[in-house]
Protein backbone atom coordinates (compact mmCIF):
# COMPACT_ATOMS: atom_id res chain seq x y z
CA UNK A 1 0.00 0.00 0.00
CA UNK A 2 1.12 3.59 -0.76
CA UNK A 3 2.18 5.84 1.42
CA UNK A 4 -0.96 7.98 0.65
CA UNK A 5 -3.19 5.65 3.07
CA UNK A 6 -5.37 7.43 5.55
CA UNK A 7 -2.78 7.88 8.78
CA UNK A 8 -4.36 9.70 11.05
CA UNK A 9 -6.89 11.20 9.37
CA UNK A 10 -8.45 11.79 12.31
CA UNK A 11 -6.78 14.55 13.23
CA UNK A 12 -8.71 16.25 9.89
CA UNK A 13 -12.06 15.39 11.50
CA UNK A 14 -12.19 11.90 9.63
CA UNK A 15 -15.06 9.55 11.79
CA UNK A 16 -12.67 6.19 12.02
CA UNK A 17 -15.80 4.73 13.35
CA UNK A 18 -16.85 3.95 9.57
CA UNK A 19 -13.96 2.07 8.73
CA UNK A 20 -14.93 -0.42 11.45
CA UNK A 21 -13.67 -4.16 10.40
CA UNK A 22 -12.63 -2.57 7.15
CA UNK A 23 -8.76 -2.82 6.17
CA UNK A 24 -6.52 0.30 5.57
CA UNK A 25 -6.80 -0.27 2.16
CA UNK A 26 -10.70 -0.69 2.34
CA UNK A 27 -11.09 2.36 4.54
CA UNK A 28 -8.98 4.82 2.05
CA UNK A 29 -11.06 3.85 -0.94
CA UNK A 30 -14.26 4.05 0.95
CA UNK A 31 -13.31 7.53 1.87
CA UNK A 32 -12.52 8.58 -1.33
CA UNK A 33 -15.84 7.12 -2.74
CA UNK A 34 -18.02 8.69 -0.62
CA UNK A 35 -16.98 11.85 -1.91
CA UNK A 36 -18.59 10.94 -4.84
CA UNK A 37 -21.88 11.53 -4.61
CA UNK A 38 -24.34 9.74 -6.96
CA UNK A 39 -23.88 8.64 -10.02
CA UNK A 40 -23.31 12.21 -11.62
CA UNK A 41 -19.83 12.34 -9.71
CA UNK A 42 -18.34 8.99 -11.12
CA UNK A 43 -14.58 8.17 -10.27
CA UNK A 44 -12.66 6.41 -12.92
CA UNK A 45 -10.62 3.64 -11.14
CA UNK A 46 -7.64 4.94 -12.61
CA UNK A 47 -7.71 7.85 -11.08
CA UNK A 48 -9.20 6.55 -7.63
CA UNK A 49 -5.47 4.26 -8.06
CA UNK A 50 -3.32 7.37 -8.93
CA UNK A 51 -5.13 8.78 -5.38
CA UNK A 52 -4.42 6.01 -3.61
CA UNK A 53 -1.49 4.55 -4.49
CA UNK A 54 -3.35 0.82 -4.72
CA UNK A 55 -2.85 -0.61 -8.25
CA UNK A 56 -6.01 -0.91 -10.37
CA UNK A 57 -6.72 -4.39 -10.38
CA UNK A 58 -6.31 -4.00 -6.65
CA UNK A 59 -9.00 -0.90 -6.30
CA UNK A 60 -11.26 -3.03 -8.51
CA UNK A 61 -11.13 -5.99 -5.35
CA UNK A 62 -11.50 -3.70 -2.65
CA UNK A 63 -14.64 -2.31 -4.12
CA UNK A 64 -15.76 -5.35 -4.75
CA UNK A 65 -15.39 -6.72 -1.40
CA UNK A 66 -16.50 -3.24 -0.07
CA UNK A 67 -19.99 -3.95 -1.62
CA UNK A 68 -20.19 -8.02 -1.27
CA UNK A 69 -18.75 -7.80 2.02
CA UNK A 70 -19.56 -4.63 3.58
CA UNK A 71 -22.98 -4.14 2.13
CA UNK A 72 -21.73 -0.91 0.76
CA UNK A 73 -23.94 1.76 -1.95
CA UNK A 74 -21.50 1.48 -4.56
CA UNK A 75 -22.34 1.95 -7.77
CA UNK A 76 -20.62 1.71 -11.66
CA UNK A 77 -21.32 3.37 -14.35
CA UNK A 78 -19.80 2.51 -18.19
CA UNK A 79 -21.18 5.67 -19.91
CA UNK A 80 -19.72 9.12 -18.94
CA UNK A 81 -19.13 10.18 -16.08
CA UNK A 82 -17.55 6.46 -16.29
CA UNK A 83 -16.55 4.77 -12.60
CA UNK A 84 -17.69 3.87 -9.19
CA UNK A 85 -19.62 6.34 -7.17
CA UNK A 86 -21.73 5.94 -4.22
CA UNK A 87 -25.21 5.53 -4.44
CA UNK A 88 -27.37 8.38 -2.55
CA UNK A 89 -31.07 7.19 -3.76
CA UNK A 90 -33.51 3.92 -4.51
CA UNK A 91 -33.25 4.56 -8.21
CA UNK A 92 -29.45 4.65 -8.36
CA UNK A 93 -29.80 1.18 -6.13
CA UNK A 94 -32.49 -0.56 -8.59
CA UNK A 95 -30.63 0.95 -11.93
CA UNK A 96 -27.41 -1.04 -10.82
CA UNK A 97 -29.13 -4.18 -9.88
CA UNK A 98 -31.01 -4.31 -13.22
CA UNK A 99 -28.04 -3.37 -14.92
CA UNK A 100 -25.74 -6.21 -13.21
CA UNK A 101 -28.91 -8.79 -13.18
CA UNK A 102 -29.09 -8.31 -17.29
CA UNK A 103 -24.94 -8.54 -17.56
CA UNK A 104 -25.11 -11.87 -15.29
CA UNK A 105 -28.09 -13.05 -17.40
CA UNK A 106 -26.29 -12.06 -20.41
CA UNK A 107 -23.09 -13.81 -20.09
CA UNK A 108 -24.88 -17.36 -18.24
CA UNK A 109 -26.46 -17.73 -21.83
CA UNK A 110 -23.11 -16.87 -23.43
CA UNK A 111 -21.92 -19.92 -21.24
CA UNK A 112 -24.54 -21.86 -21.84
CA UNK A 113 -24.41 -21.68 -25.90
CA UNK A 114 -20.88 -22.61 -25.58
CA UNK A 115 -21.76 -25.70 -23.75
CA UNK A 116 -24.33 -25.87 -26.17
CA UNK A 117 -27.07 -26.50 -23.38
CA UNK A 118 -30.16 -24.64 -22.62
CA UNK A 119 -30.32 -21.46 -20.28
CA UNK A 120 -32.74 -23.87 -17.93
CA UNK A 121 -30.21 -26.31 -17.98
CA UNK A 122 -27.07 -24.49 -17.57
CA UNK A 123 -29.15 -22.63 -14.08
CA UNK A 124 -30.01 -25.98 -12.86
CA UNK A 125 -26.37 -26.96 -12.83
CA UNK A 126 -25.50 -23.70 -11.17
CA UNK A 127 -28.82 -24.44 -8.44
CA UNK A 128 -26.95 -28.20 -7.84
CA UNK A 129 -23.19 -26.25 -7.29
CA UNK A 130 -25.05 -23.54 -4.78
CA UNK A 131 -26.92 -25.84 -3.05
CA UNK A 132 -25.95 -29.45 -2.81
CA UNK A 133 -27.88 -29.67 0.48
CA UNK A 134 -30.91 -29.29 -1.47
CA UNK A 135 -29.98 -32.03 -4.03
CA UNK A 136 -29.84 -34.97 -1.37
Amino acid sequence: MSSKAPEGDHRRGYDLFKCAGLSAEECWVRRMLVRHQGKAQAIQVDVLAAITGIENTRVREIVRALIVTHGMPIGSSVSPPAGYYWMVDRAEIEENYRKLRHRGISILYRAACLKRIGLKELLRQIQIELFPEDNI
